[in-house]
């Protein structure tokens, strides 16, 4: 049994085996990684940025190999995404022309329910930040404003 990574209309690649997915999933359970134990939990997130941080903290901090591994080959198929699923790529026993299984398509409605709930923190903790953070950017040194804006314009260009 193999693990997958998919947006909700692609499977993006194998991450693990099955093994390899229960050993990744003993590690993060061992550690103190909120973002990825839920994503594990739940199967879907949209919390991209903090997942492939803590996935970084967990190769930098685990001594089996095989874990590193697994976390790099998620880390590289989260990148750039908005919202991943696990699955394990295949649809019940459907089999394709070539008697292949056919790649399964993710539950969109687990997809649209971690969208908004999403949206919904967001807004809620967003209009609170604003103004501290407009403060803060306003007490910055010109040229350090204008590399935060490039940087943030370079990272909006990268997620679509």
């Amino acid at each position: 049994m193999s693990w997958y990574l998919a947006t909700k209309n692609r499977l993006l690649g194998q991450f693990a085996s099955g093994q390899g997915f229960s050993d990744l999933r003993a590690e993060i359970e061992a550690g103190r990684f909120p973002a990825l134990q839920e994503f594990i939990d739940n199967g879907v997130t949209a919390n991209i940025r903090d997942c492939i941080d803590q996935l970084g903290q967990l190769i930098q901090s685990t001594r089996d190999n095989d874990v590193k591994v697994t976390a790099m080959e998620l880390t590289r198929l989260m990148r750039g995404r908005r919202l991943v699923l696990i699955t394990q790529g295949f649809k019940g026993d459907v089999r394709g022309s070539h008697g292949r299984p056919k790649p399964a398509k993710p539950a969109k409605p687990a997809a649209r329910k971690a969208r908004k709930a999403v949206t919904k923190r967001e807004r809620a903790s967003f209009g609170r930040r604003v103004p501290k953070l407009k403060t803060e950017l306003e007490k910055l040194p010109a040229d350090r404003q204008e590399q935060l804006r490039r940087e943030l314009e370079d990272e909006g260009d990268r997620e679509r």
